[in-house]
């Protein structure tokens, strides 16, 4: 699982793993197949939530549980936000965001 940042406030949520099951290979310059590099990968999720920049992240495990998985980011906004990302990763990336994958919002953090 791997997660990016943008200045326009969005966080995009990638499954490295599903995307290199997928069999999609990379080519060297004499054109022989690079075995294990995709080559196109789309983001599983994009999230939104701050108005700017994004700054920081982190991700991590909860509290003793191996599949649950979540996520922190901090923007120029002033906010650090919760991210619940355990139904997210091996999501639908054409399903409707749902607002409950955000948790809490601290905000006053310049």
């Amino acid at each position: 699982v791997l997660l990016s940042s943008a200045e326009d406030g969005c966080i995009k949520l990638w499954n490295l793993k599903n995307q290199q099951n997928a069999g999609v290979k990379a080519k060297t310059n004499n054109g022989s197949p690079q075995s294990g590099l995709p080559c196109d990968i789309d983001a599983v999720q994009t999230l939104r939530g701050h108005d700017g920049p994004v700054l920081s992240m982190a991700i991590g495990h909860g509290a003793g549980f191996q599949d649950n998985f979540m996520a922190f980011s901090g923007g120029l906004d002033g906010t650090v936000r919760y991210w619940n990302l355990s139904n997210l990763i091996d999501a639908d990336p054409y399903d409707a965001f749902n607002p409950a994958q955000i948790g809490p919002v601290l905000k006053g953090h310049r």
